[in-house]
């Protein structure tokens, strides 16, 4: 697939640029601009690799190609593959070095209209995008990986090119260039390191560890991985608060990326290991936790991935301190409440949760008749998921429908009150509404375990459905 040198694709591209009609799509369907990106992911080390500007311009039109309509000459396995070889270098303590400066340095032909246009689409110099385009990069491939269950991989196609083949089809692709998870971890660290650039990284790890379990047991054993995640979130509130006006970029996308991580952590197990691995940092992320509880209205986008955060350091403080249920009766009643309308009122990624469904993305879905909360895209899904080995709606359905009994909402109407999303009417309805749940809950002495069965068990479908 990368037999053409970089030099011979800049003069293809030189040569043929007269046919190329203006406007960035163009350029991104043009195949010789797909092998050019291509082939600079495969050697960024390259002195005459694209510079980070023209890559981030690729980058986006690429995803936005990508999300919208599967062009047989935009092939994403074919993006995928090559940008999980990117993260994963040979030799990563030279190479790491050597990409940053290389691709920072802009060597890009401005002759060509078509690097040229892609150099019009972003201002600055090279340098300051270096930290946009890594970002770029880790969410274009942990978008690859976004719609794959834990254990399930695409199918292999009868194609004569394996580069062209699905990507990932098993285990060995997400290795990438490494040989053991083990290897692909600590290439991954590496990245992480940059303190500027390197937090996008924890979103990939953050589907390696809900997709592969032998990762999951690396992850483990490497305590770097938590210090470095713990290094960038207290970071990105330094800068919060010397900055408090800083863009999403600075201050939103490093809350994203650990809190998903935590998603990733949260499939770890036994729980105790969990525990165990975030003891060391709990001194520093308990406070961290607690700021970003204050800051629910202005975060409530993320509420799904931080609830996993906050759950884990309150089980960990809880096995600290010997205490069994790591949360009092009004708090599982809360955050039961919480979770279920965070799961309820889902509108960036709406789909159907019986895990093994293969229905695409966007199909259309109903509610559960009897718990309201859970959706499907049709009844056969709901059948399979009602025993469903991995992940049984019984066990959910059951629990939703005796609090609903003990707290006399059996009617719809008075139950679908409750789940209605109030975060955006006031910065404290949602706040307010989940205190009075408590009340009823205490008045009717309510059993706080049915809160803590739908808690746990909600959390356990947003980690393993990545919702």
């Amino acid at each position: 697939m990368f037999n053409q040198s970089i030099p011979s694709l800049i003069s293809e591209q030189m040569s043929s640029s007269s046919n190329v009609r203006g406007g960035s799509t163009t350029d991104v369907m043009d195949p010789r601009s797909l092998r050019l990106f291509l082939a600079t992911l495969n050697d960024p080390t390259d002195p005459q690799a694209l510079c980070c500007i023209a890559l981030l311009h690729l980058v986006d039109m690429f995803g936005q190609v990508i999300k919208s309509v599967q062009k047989k000459d935009i092939q994403p396995s074919l993006i995928f593959r090559a940008t999980m070889r990117f993260f994963t270098l040979l030799n990563p303590t030279e190479s790491l070095a050597c990409v940053k400066k290389n691709i920072s340095t802009c060597r890009c032909n401005l002759a060509d209209p078509l690097l040229q246009r892609l150099h019009s689409a972003f201002s600055g110099p090279a340098p300051a995008r270096y930290a946009d385009l890594i970002s770029a990069l880790a969410l274009q491939l942990t978008a690859g990986l976004g719609d794959l269950q834990c254990g399930r991989f695409h199918k292999k196609m009868k194609v004569r090119d394996t580069e062209s083949q699905p990507w990932p089809i098993s285990e060995s692709d997400l290795l990438g260039r490494c040989h053991t998870c083990r290897d692909t971890l600590a290439v991954l660290l590496l990245w992480a390191e940059d303190i500027h650039s390197g937090v996008g990284t924890f979103n990939i790890i953050a589907e390696l560890l809900r997709l592969w379990p032998p990762f999951r047991t690396e992850f483990a054993a490497n305590p770097r991985a938590l210090r470095l995640a713990t290094d960038h979130l207290k970071f990105a509130f330094t800068r919060y608060d010397v900055l408090p006006n800083i863009d999403d970029f600075g201050f939103f996308y490093p809350i994203s990326a650990i809190a998903r991580l935590f998603v990733g952590i949260a499939t770890i197990r036994p729980l105790p290991l969990v525990c165990d691995i975030l003891k060391p940092l709990l001194a520093e992320l308990y406070p961290l936790s607690i700021r970003l509880q204050g800051m629910a209205p202005q975060l409530a986008q993320y509420t799904p991935h931080l609830e996993a955060f906050h759950y884990l350091l309150g089980v960990t403080i809880a096995s600290r301190m010997g205490v069994q249920r790591p949360l009092s009766g009004d708090g599982l009643h809360m955050t039961a409440l919480a979770s279920m309308v965070a799961i309820r009122t889902n509108r960036t990624n709406p789909k159907c949760m019986n895990i093994g469904c293969s229905a695409p993305p966007g199909s259309k879905t109903s509610q559960c008749a009897r718990c309201t909360v859970v959706r499907y895209c049709g009844s056969e899904c709901q059948r399979n998921a009602w025993r469903d080995p991995v992940l049984p709606h019984k066990r959910l359905c059951d629990a939703i429908h005796s609090l609903r009994c003990a707290l006399q909402l059996e009617g719809a109407a008075e139950w679908s009150d409750w789940l209605l999303d109030d975060f955006k009417s006031s910065d404290s309805s949602m706040e307010l509404k989940l205190a009075r749940f408590a009340d009823l809950c205490r008045s009717k002495n309510l059993n706080p375990g049915l809160s803590q069965i739908i808690r746990e068990t909600m959390i356990e479908m947003q980690t393993k459905l990545n919702l």
